[in-house]
């Protein structure tokens, strides 16, 4: 059985304290925004880009009930 040396973390690494709650309706714009930016290199690549299309088609399905935490 090996054995692993726990080494001190540098200052500011700390793993972050995450916590889930219910979306909301001011959920949306910040979701849509973030579904932008992480899809647009592949959309890009495929020809389909277009930020205000990729932002509505989040805006059209999202719906609240879908993400109550657990």
């Amino acid at each position: 059985m090996s054995r692993r040396t726990a080494w001190p973390r540098p200052a500011g690494t700390e793993p972050f304290a995450w916590s889930l709650r219910a979306a909301g309706a001011g959920d949306v714009g910040p979701i849509a925004a973030l579904r932008a930016v992480v899809m647009r290199a592949d959309l890009e690549r495929l020809g389909r880009y277009d930020e205000h299309r990729v932002r509505q088609r989040l805006r059209d399905g999202f719906c609240t009930s879908g993400t109550g935490s657990p």
